[in-house]
């Protein structure tokens, strides 16, 4: 009687583990699926966010070229009416701004191309008032475009800034 019963309670007890280790290979079925769907979604923001770094940085890459290319534009057509009009001691000043703002255009791009490798051009040294003027130089058209009339009232002193020289420029 007592062999019975025990073997009974084995009986329930292997039905009752059995049971229990269904139920356990079952969450942890659901438990790797979740994980898998997690992991997918992980996958897709990944995606979205860099498709939207990449539409900010398009954005951003179309502002900063055409600015100097609008004021190229710009200066060309200055130069070609002072050409034409036999103003040709001015010629050389529009020449050396049109020089500068391709030298910047090289820059722009290269700080682009750069991005992904996460390399900076060293902070140097710079003069404010150059800085400035180079700014200046580069909204003038527009400004111009618009009616507006810059006047700079810069200090007499030399101030100096100790930064990279384009990220300069574009924050003025």
């Amino acid at each position: 009687l007592s062999r019975d019963k025990l073997e009974a309670q084995v009986k329930q007890r292997t039905h009752d583990l059995t049971a229990s280790n269904l139920q356990l290979t079952t969450e942890i079925e659901q438990r790797k699926a979740t994980e898998k769907d997690l992991i997918s979604t992980r996958e897709e923001l990944i995606q979205a966010a860099k498709l939207a770094t990449i539409g900010q940085l398009s954005s951003s890459i179309n502002h900063e070229l055409n600015q100097p290319i609008a004021a190229l534009s710009s200066y060309l057509q200055t130069t070609e009416k002072m050409l034409s009009k036999g103003m040709t001691d001015k010629v050389p000043a529009n020449i050396e701004r049109m020089h500068k703002l391709v030298e910047r255009l090289v820059v722009i791009v290269s700080q682009f191309k750069n991005f992904s490798r996460k390399t900076n051009e060293p902070l140097k040294p710079l003069m404010v008032r150059h800085v400035v003027l180079n700014a200046m130089g580069i909204v003038g058209h527009h400004v111009q475009q618009h009616g507006v009339t810059m006047k700079l009232h810069m200090i007499e002193a030399e101030l100096w800034a100790h930064a990279e020289q384009v990220q300069l420029e574009q924050v003025l």
